[in-house]
């Protein structure tokens, strides 16, 4: 039997995971992520009706999860977006500055 004490460690150990899961999910190609999406949120959803929580419990606590899990996903995606603009801009920089040294 899983006390409180526990049940409350595992649950936020599972929310402190979030970025790590959003990383790898924003990793995975664009037309096999809602597929890692759902995968994690059964591994959730299975993870808490472990722990003896109800149905209803654990619908909410999965779907908060799941909707912080997802803004996750979109921002990691975004820096990522942005990151490969700010390279993109900075090699443009680079090579303007490389002909007008040239010239």
């Amino acid at each position: 039997m899983v006390s409180n004490l526990e049940m409350e460690e595992m649950l936020e150990a599972a929310i402190a995971g979030i970025p790590r899961v959003a990383k790898a999910i924003a990793a995975v190609p664009a037309k096999q992520r809602a597929r890692a999406l759902k995968a994690a949120e059964q591994s959730y959803l299975q993870a808490v009706q472990d722990l003896g929580y109800g149905e209803a419990a654990t619908q909410k606590w999965v779907s908060a999860v799941m909707f912080g899990l997802r803004m996750k996903v979109e921002e990691e995606m975004l820096a990522e977006r942005m990151g490969l603009k700010t390279l993109y801009e900075d090699l443009q920089r680079a090579s303007v500055q490389g002909r007008t040294r040239v010239a």
